[in-house]
This record gives C-alpha cells, structure tokens and sequence, in this order.
C-alpha cells in the first residue's frame, strides 16, 4: 500500500477515533448527571424555609417550594392605559397580558416586612432578587426590576423561579440596606397568566396563601376553588444542589451533544449574556 494511500487513511482513523472518544466522554457526563439528579434531596434549591411559600404564598405547579412571589413596591406593571406602579392598582383595574389580551385584577396579595433593628441586615429568605435592565435582551426589563425568588419569569415558553437564574452579575440578590421596610405586591387574574413587570414577562399569582395580609379580603368574595388550578406554562425548577450540579454537566455535555433542558439552555443563554453585554443602567 503506498504513503499516499495510507497518509488520509490513518487520518481517517484518528478521526474516528477522536469522535469516539467525545461520544464516550458525552455519554459519561450525561450518565453522571443522571446518577446524581436520582439521588437529588426533595427540598428546593432556592426554599425559604418558612413552610409556606413565603410572600404572595406561591408553590409551584410543579411542587417546587421556593420563597414566595411578588413583586417589590413600586414596581411598574403594564396595563392598557400605559404602566402603573404595582402599589398603585386596585382590584378590578385592568393589567396587560403577554397575549395582549387587557384582563381584570381578582385580587392583590400584600407582605411587609420591617427591621425590627436598623443596624442589621435584611434575612437572605426576605431579600429580593434583582434582574438588572437589559439583562434578559435588549432593554428586558426596560428598568431594574426587583422581585422575590420563587417568582417566575417566562422565558422560551416555559416559568423559571428567577431563584434559578441568578448568576451574580445581571441577576443576583440585592442586599436592600437602604430600604428599612420591604414591601411586596402580587396580583391575582382569574387565572393564571403573564404580565409586563418593567416590560419583562412574569408570572401572576397562581394560588392565594391564607397568611396574606388581606386574605380574607378575596375568602369573602370568591371562596377557596374545590379545583387545583393550572399554571400558564410548564414550570421548570431546579431541586436541591444536585440538581443544580446535573444541569451543569448537561451543559458540559452539550459541548459535544446537545442534551440540555430548557431551563439549563435558558440559565446559559443568560449567563453568556451577562459577561459580554454593556448594562444599560440609568
């Protein structure tokens, strides 16, 4: 067999070979991801610890137990007249929905909380979360936009607890020491749905917990539903430190295969963003 002969078939091989070996390697980090996602622990990666969902009351349609969801005061929703604080609305005021349909507030869950010593800071389960401007895509959210960590974002057509976001650079928990008092905001729709929070889609309320400040207040009007409601869209979350660790080595993976998830696809998506975007800050 000539030089010339052999010269492109040992290449050939090397090929082969080489391709073999990152399937193998592929393979290895996804059965891996798998083996620790079996094993995951059932408390959620961002829980509160209160047992209850925390501000707004939310437990995720999907089980998830993060802390609460609401938005933080004055936060500005858009409705039909153009975007109002969140403070502001009242109970049967219209609010804008991502279908573009304009849709009445059933109800508006209310939470404070107050330092009961200045000089101390804020507990890490009542600080919210802080999605700078831009840092979803080009002006989204059109202003910082401040929430708590079990509320969800609607991202690629699947809820995200923004707790499951947070990369320390666009999205990350702000320590609020300025702030003596954090009061928080959520509203509730007939059912459940997305609105315009500083002009990034965010989730309703989908369930009313009893500890709200005005419970009673929608328990009169409506009573409590015999039927479990259904949320907007499919709510991805990650459970427990494992969980976060398999999503970590699907993306590794990824560099030879795709075998992300859509919230592993989405968190680096935002990630990838964060380190080589210009922050639009006022």
């Amino acid at each position: 067999m000539s030089d010339d002969f052999q010269a492109p078939l040992a290449h050939d091989r090397r090929q082969m070979l080489f391709t073999s070996a990152r399937s193998l390697v592929a393979v290895a980090i996804v059965a891996s991801a798998a083996i620790v996602e079996r094993t995951k622990p059932a408390e959620a990666s961002c829980g509160n610890g209160q047992g209850n969902g925390g501000p707004g009351g939310n437990v995720n349609g999907n089980g998830n137990l993060c802390a609460g969801n609401c938005f933080l005061e004055g936060t500005l929703i858009s409705t039909p007249s153009g975007a109002k604080r969140i403070d502001e609305l009242s109970v049967g005021d219209f609010v804008t929905t991502v279908g573009g349909n304009a849709r009445p507030i059933q109800f508006i869950s209310v939470y404070s909380y107050k330092k009961s010593d200045p000089t101390r800071a804020w507990v890490d389960d009542v600080r919210p979360v802080l999605v700078r401007k831009s840092a979803i895509s080009d002006n989204v959210p059109n202003r910082d936009l401040y929430l708590t960590r079990g509320h969800s974002l609607y991202l690629d057509g699947i809820l995200i607890p923004v707790c499951n976001l947070i990369n320390g650079s666009t999205i990350v928990v702000d320590p609020a020491e300025h702030l003596s008092q954090l009061e928080y905001f959520h509203i509730k729709l007939e059912s459940h749905d997305v609105v315009f929070a500083e002009g990034a889609p965010c989730e309703t309320l989908l369930t009313i917990n009893e500890s709200a400040r005005n419970f009673a207040d929608f328990y009169r009007a409506y009573g409590i539903s015999a039927s479990e409601e259904q949320p907007y869209a499919p709510i991805h979350s990650y459970y427990g430190r494992r969980s976060e660790i398999a999503s970590r080595l699907r993306s590794a993976a990824s560099l030879v295969t795709e075998v992300r998830r859509p919230i592993d696809v989405v968190r680096d998506r935002l990630e990838a963003r964060s380190s080589s975007i210009d922050l639009m800050i006022d």
